[in-house]
């Protein structure tokens, strides 16, 4: 299926992912969060390839679950070439995905958006409004939770959310990143 859409989109998707691998970690073995990587570390030939697959699903003008998270990777590897993410765009793209694609990820990451953007009192409103179910063993909430509590100044509450995001860490890498 090397023409739809939706295909193109899943791999493109792959490799925005795939292509910043080698900066996640440090030579140390230290986390490096994503807007703390160098993109001198991606693999650009390979972002490359994938602006290029979801640049040809987009001419299919069928807009699917995959090209839209493709987007939001491409849209923060874009810095390479910038110097900055367009948080908004982000925005943008989370708002598309969850109204036709929403999971508990597409939601917290809808919601890491607005707080990127400063919107700390939506972004807290976004995560409040997910149902505790899907989120008690959800480490990606419990981490923005715990920096949305600590950009407010509830910095018990923020430790509360961070021991939860650090239990929920299997990687001890991320865990150490945590700690701090």
């Amino acid at each position: 299926m090397p023409q739809d859409p939706e295909v193109l989109g899943l791999v493109a998707f792959m490799m925005y992912v795939h292509a910043r691998r080698a900066a996640r970690f440090s030579t140390t073995g230290h986390f490096v969060p994503l807007l703390e990587q160098d993109p001198k570390d991606w693999d650009h030939e390979l972002l490359d390839e994938a602006d290029r697959l979801l640049t040809r699903a987009s001419k299919r003008k069928e807009i699917g679950r995959f090209q839209l998270l493709a987007s939001i990777q491409s849209a923060q590897t874009v810095r390479r070439h910038s110097g900055a993410i367009n948080w908004e765009a982000i925005l943008v793209l989370y708002h598309g995905l969850n109204q036709r694609f929403a999971t508990v990820g597409s939601l917290v990451g809808l919601a890491a958006a607005l707080f990127q953007l400063e919107r700390n009192e939506q972004a807290a409103s976004a995560l409040a409004e997910l149902p505790k179910k899907q989120t008690d063993a959800y480490q990606p909430y419990w981490v923005l939770k715990a920096l949305i509590l600590e950009k407010s100044g509830d910095l018990p509450e923020a430790q509360a959310a961070r021991s939860c995001a650090i239990g929920l860490t299997e990687n001890p890498a991320i865990r150490a990143f945590l700690s701090v």
